[in-house]
């Protein structure tokens, strides 16, 4: 009998440490979040060395050629011949093929005249997590995130949010709201003398 007790013990035990575990803020709580921000500093690590979680480097995973002006002899921008899909700059930047890099961390291509330093920065924006221009089918995006600019790198109308198709536009806000006229207010209707006396119990007709 001794030994039911004794057992019934350890399985309390074990429940209490599960509850303990498992609770918001308790030892396991700060356990996994101590693992995700281990994780998360070493991806940080990795990215600031050039390469993803998965150790591929930034470098091999895209190919890069020059877009010269019409006569040959500056460097416009940088095309994205090839990236590989699910690779340190596909994932980051979300470049795809024949994308044209015109600016790297706020530094035009074209201003750089230099196609080795061009691909080493736009390496180097992978690396300190800076931000490309790209030009896209004639849109210009900022990366990552696909954000469209206009020419002077501010957001372009198309970014901003519209209604759902289907859906109807908020009504404009008046600039001066003494414009608008006030609502009429609801008048309730009247009821007769004759109609009262006859709500009241007992009274008929």
């Amino acid at each position: 009998m001794r030994w039911i007790f004794g057992v019934g013990g350890i399985l309390i035990t074990l429940l209490v440490i599960v509850i303990l575990l498992s609770a918001r803020g308790g030892p396991g709580d700060y356990m996994v979040s101590t693992l995700q921000k281990g994780r998360e500093a070493q991806i940080d690590a990795g990215q600031l060395a050039g390469q993803d979680a998965n150790g591929m480097r930034a470098s091999e995973s895209i190919v890069l050629d020059s877009v010269t002006s019409p006569g040959g002899t500056r460097t416009d921008a940088l095309v994205v011949t090839s990236v590989v899909a699910g690779g340190p700059m596909q994932a980051h930047f979300g470049l795809m093929a024949n994308d044209q890099i015109v600016e790297v961390a706020n530094q035009k291509v074209r201003d750089l005249n230099d196609n080795e330093l061009a691909k080493a920065l736009v390496l180097e924006a992978y690396q300190r997590k800076q931000d490309l221009i790209i030009q896209r089918s004639g849109v210009r995006l900022a990366m990552p995130g696909a954000i469209p600019i206009d020419g002077n790198a501010a957001p372009a109308a198309s970014a901003i949010p519209q209604a759902a198709p289907g859906t109807t536009p908020p009504a404009p806000v008046p600039a001066d709201p003494s414009s608008v006229a006030p609502a009429a207010p609801v008048k309730a209707p009247r009821s007769s003398i004759y109609d009262q006396v006859n709500q009241i119990p007992g009274v008929q007709r």
